[in-house]
């Protein structure tokens, strides 16, 4: 990472359309989940008006964790940065491929179904 990162790691999932902005901080009884109206780039925060806001369902709070540890899963559209600040895909061989947008889509789909 580069300095100041520590123990922080950044990735960017590069979709084609909408993207949630779903930010953890903290963990066990610390844990803190937000929803955000855009990420927290200095070009969001300075000159527009944007808002975050804490989740305090349990049962909202564990649905969009899940969701953010799918993202995370995600290895077809996912990049890491590393500690020059560039981006790399962080795609294996021996993982199954996951387009976490494309499974989003698919569980939209199928939920309406029923």
């Amino acid at each position: 990472m580069r300095q100041g990162h520590g123990r922080i790691k950044i990735f960017v999932i590069v979709y084609s359309n909408k993207y949630s902005r779903i930010y953890i901080f903290g963990c066990g009884e610390r844990k803190k989940i937000y929803i955000a109206s855009a990420d927290f780039m200095t070009r969001n925060t300075v000159r527009r008006v944007e808002v975050a806001t804490p989740i305090y369902d349990p049962e909202i709070a564990q649905r969009l964790e899940e969701m953010f540890i799918t993202m995370l899963s995600d290895n077809q559209k996912a990049r890491e940065e590393d500690e020059e600040g560039n981006y790399h895909l962080i795609y294996r061989q021996e993982d199954t491929p996951l387009n976490s947008q494309e499974f989003f889509y698919e569980s939209a789909y199928n939920n309406a179904l029923q």
